[in-house]
């Protein structure tokens, strides 16, 4: 099974909510590479109280965890920018995920990312990025339909959190088979942002540095 069938949303000028995805095993065949869990919403959709819990996800090309609120704004004139909110993701585990992109929560200025914790995670990532690479700043890219290459390389090897607010990571694991020189999270015009129990390759992770 593809992981694209783990892309629940292409969220369109109407309502998500009260959504439950559990126990779906998402296994990359021979023949084409993987893509990780992406909501997303960029014409004016709510994308609100959405559970998704029992993943495994193998050779992961993109993102292995990709929440983009954009403003492409395909919908009737007059339209509001959407929503993400109240979004509880757990029991994951993710093997072979490229590093470029780590993963990313994003909103853009001005509608922010709310209230999502993330917890018991684990993420097996390739690594073999530098210290150089985390002094980057992605685009904003509002309109740009939404796919994590449209950031290029990201600054942080672990998640990325921009325009977010009241983000909960907690048991997040990371391993990772080359030495990666990016910070483990950035943040940007993210507020309320907590972590709990984080490791990096089974060592606990000092939040305070």
């Amino acid at each position: 099974m593809n992981c694209e069938s783990l892309h629940p949303c292409d969220v369109a000028a109407h309502e998500l909510r009260a959504a439950a995805h559990n126990g779906r095993s998402a296994l990359v065949g021979d023949l084409a590479p993987g893509r990780g869990l992406a909501l997303e919403t960029v014409d004016g959709g709510k994308l609100e109280d959405i559970v998704i819990s029992n993943i495994t996800m193998r050779d992961i090309v993109n993102a292995p965890i990709f929440l983009r609120l954009g403003a492409r704004m395909r919908s009737p004139q007059g339209t509001p920018v959407g929503t993400m909110k109240r979004i509880l993701i757990s029991h994951v585990n993710v093997f072979n995920a490229d590093s470029r992109y780590s993963s990313i929560i994003s909103g853009i200025p001005g509608a922010l990312i709310e209230d999502v914790t993330l917890s018991d995670i684990h993420i097996y990532h390739q690594g073999g990025y530098t210290e150089a690479d985390g002094l980057l700043t992605p685009p904003e890219q509002e309109k740009v339909y939404p796919e994590p290459w449209m950031f290029g390389t990201i600054p942080a090897k672990g998640f990325y959190i921009r325009h977010a607010r009241n983000i909960t990571l907690d048991n997040v694991n990371f391993h990772y088979e080359k030495a990666d020189g990016r910070p483990l999270f950035v943040t940007d015009d993210a507020s309320d942002i907590r972590y709990r129990n984080i490791t990096v390759d089974g060592k606990e992770f000092n939040t305070a540095n």
